[in-house]
């Protein structure tokens, strides 16, 4: 071909493209292989916690004596009834319990707060007898 000559559009070299199809195909192929990693990934990080707990649970298990381990989950005594201190924000012990009935016919335990002395209230379960 001569030097300046004009080339026809059908002559011209493109740069080659993969069909479209091709594509289509390679882009989820691609995705698929990352999810394979990751759910790999994944299992790896469990079978790594379920080695940790079962190591833990060994140590814990050496912690306690046995009768604890198979006992009941509390063998402390009961403290009594128990209210929420309105001046200490937390639950406590009730000294000096007094039970009584509300207006609407639901029992009452009243009484002070065991560290603070504070007037606690709490309501009891159920209703009260009739006649009470």
């Amino acid at each position: 071909m001569a030097k300046g000559a004009k080339v026809h559009r059908a002559e011209q070299t493109a740069p080659a493209r993969p069909p479209s199809s091709k594509r289509r195909i390679r882009r989820p192929e691609a995705r698929l292989a990352r999810f394979r990693e990751v759910e790999a990934k994944r299992v790896r990080q469990l079978e790594r916690a379920r080695r940790r707990s079962v190591s833990l649970e060994a140590r814990i298990s050496g912690l306690r004596p046995a009768s604890e381990l198979t006992g009941p989950a509390s063998t402390a005594p009961d403290p009594g009834p128990r209210a929420y201190c309105m001046r200490e924000r937390r639950m406590v012990s009730i000294v000096d319990p007094e039970q009584s009935v509300m207006r609407n016919g639901r029992t009452a335990i009243s009484g002070t707060c065991a560290t603070c002395g504070a007037h606690v209230v709490t309501t009891a379960r159920g209703t009260a007898a009739p006649g009470a």
